[in-house]
């Protein structure tokens, strides 16, 4: 439910105020984490309910429930990309947003919809966090914003629109990750890892822009 209202929120901020989304989607980011904070006075919120744990440290076999979690979104998400009009809208609004509204496509409902999609899967994404330790906290996951951009960039999705593919998305993270369990593994101080993040994402828009030159 709140990640459905933060996704319409941005949405309606990105289409009625045409502000642009990552922008938007940043500067919303800053202003939840200030209230969170200022609702929870900046201390974590404990759950105390045992099945509240199940979803970030139980699982079938070797496979924990939040990896069946993240495998099954991102399969559902790839088909809804390639499969379905709808993808196909995305795709075509992150393009040339003026070319698929003279087209007839509902530029406006389409962001927003996009938007309450990657709310309502932030918010999964959350909730599996905090599950893990049975508490959450308004900082939780703020140290993966940068990492996650990367991740995107990494995996070929242009940050102008209209390119992009769920499991190349799926391919960056796992890169990212297998780097920094390598980072771990050699000892190698976590900043780091932050400057070669960042390194990647101006590569990868670099990229993506001469790319979209040509």
């Amino acid at each position: 439910g709140v990640g459905l209202v933060l996704g319409a929120f941005n949405g309606l901020l990105s289409t009625r105020l045409n502000i642009s989304s990552f922008l938007a989607t940043l500067a919303t980011s800053l202003v939840f984490a200030g209230a969170g904070a200022a609702i929870t006075k900046g201390f974590p919120i404990t759950v105390d309910d045992p099945a509240f744990a199940t979803l970030g440290t139980k699982g079938i076999g070797r496979l924990t429930w939040s990896i069946i979690a993240f495998i099954a979104v991102a399969l559902a998400l790839q088909l809804v990309l390639t499969r379905t009009t709808f993808g196909r809208y995305v795709f075509a609004v992150g393009g040339n947003a003026e070319a698929a509204r003279n087209s007839g496509v509902r530029v406006n409902h389409i962001r927003v919809t996009t938007f309450i999609v990657c709310g309502m899967a932030a918010a999964l994404a959350g909730v599996i966090d905090a599950s893990t330790v049975s508490s959450g906290g308004n900082d939780d996951g703020a140290d993966l914003i940068l990492t996650s951009i990367a991740a995107v960039a990494l995996g070929g999705t242009s940050i102008f629109g209209g390119i992009g593919a769920v499991w190349k998305t799926v391919l960056g993270v796992l890169l990212l990750a297998m780097i920094a369990n390598g980072f771990d593994l050699l000892s190698i101080a976590s900043y780091f890892q932050d400057i070669f993040q960042g390194f990647v994402i101006i590569v990868a828009v670099a990229i993506n822009s001469l790319a979209t030159k040509r």
